[in-house]
């Protein structure tokens, strides 16, 4: 299945289950759960113990009908031990120097997070906290809760990459 294959894929699903439980054996029960449930897409974070060779089990188990990829891929070394062991996309919620590219090179596709804007975290939230103040002393303290939250739709629906951050988008 080629990345856009992956990535359609995942779309149609509309829910990616993500597993992490205590043990492979309980993850691979859940997933074969989730299966006759009618889920054809899950993830596998790197956090639950014997991860890969599951996710090497259940690729073997399930076939061509589903897709199974690796989260929480946290380094290059585990991203290639991914690949090898079939996962068809990786997670990574960190931005990792060279992920893209194995991914690209191995025919997989990356969704790779970036939580790594520390500058644009404390602006906003300084940010929040003033407008925040503000809004209880000048409009109302009943309102208090509610604007921090508006703004943050707003921030999120105008401004996806965050306060600081970079539109990027690749295709792997």
């Amino acid at each position: 299945m080629t990345p856009r294959a992956v990535r359609d894929h995942l779309v149609a699903q509309r829910v990616v289950p993500v597993l992490r439980l205590k043990s492979a054996d309980e993850t691979e029960r859940a997933a074969g759960c989730l299966r006759e449930a009618g889920f054809t897409t899950f993830e596998i974070t790197l956090t639950t113990p014997g991860a890969i060779a599951l996710i090497a089990a259940l690729k073997s188990k399930f076939g061509a009908g589903a897709v199974v990829g690796a989260g929480t891929v946290l380094d290059l070394d585990a991203a290639r031990a991914c690949v090898d062991a079939g996962a068809q996309f990786l997670v990574s919620p960190c931005v990792v120097t060279g992920l893209a590219a194995l991914a690209h090179d191995a025919g997989r596709a990356a969704l790779i997070g970036g939580f790594n804007q520390v500058r644009g975290a404390i602006l906003g939230g300084l940010l929040l906290g003033v407008i925040d103040n503000f809004c209880a002393v000048y409009i109302s303290s009943n309102y208090r809760m509610a604007i921090p939250l508006l703004i943050l739709i707003v921030v999120i629906l105008v401004r996806p990459q965050g306060l600081l951050g970079r539109v990027e988008e690749r295709t792997v």
